[in-house]
């Protein structure tokens, strides 16, 4: 699980709020001050609907969408950030799904490229999403996915990350 996010400015942070019996997800916005690096509330956005679940989520390099994987309804949902506030809000067509795609469990950014990777738990895959910098919406990517060998249990490696220079 991707548990936090930071903007690249260092302003904001995000964290998701799990579901529970009776409330559906919401992605956490905290303001962060940049002398004493003190965190407060800034806001809250609820994600999806009933069934709604969010376990991983990521930013895109410039800091001006979150991604967050639903692994139950095999969506994503996307969230372009206020850059004066952190406010998120969903992007048109959000979420968004891919029928190719069986259960989203983990998502990471390319931090140097346009490019959003999930692995898809159902069918022990990674798959390549292109992303629009201006609406945030995600395309699947023709290169078509790439198998992972054996049997991977995300509960055991529970993250996917880029190095910084986003070659690995």
């Amino acid at each position: 699980v991707n548990p936090m996010v930071v903007t690249p400015s260092g302003a904001y942070a995000f964290v998701i709020l799990p579901n529970s019996t009776f409330a559906q997800p919401q992605v956490v916005t905290m303001s962060i001050n940049s002398t004493s690096g003190a965190m407060n509330f800034a806001s809250t956005t609820t994600i999806g609907g009933p069934g709604t679940t969010a376990e991983s989520l990521t930013m895109d390099p410039r800091g001006h969408f979150l991604y967050v994987a639903d692994p139950n309804i095999d969506v994503l949902h996307v969230l372009s950030i206020n850059p004066n506030t952190g406010a998120t809000t969903p992007v048109t067509g959000s979420p968004f799904s891919f029928p190719s795609i069986g259960q989203i469990a983990q998502i990471a950014a390319s931090p140097t490229s346009p490019f959003v990777f999930v692995y898809d738990q159902a069918n022990t895959q990674l798959d390549g999403l292109s992303v629009d910098g201006v609406s945030g919406m995600p395309t699947l990517l023709g290169s078509g996915p790439m198998a992972v060998a054996g049997s991977v249990n995300m509960n055991v490696y529970p993250a996917m990350r880029f190095d910084p220079s986003g070659q690995h």
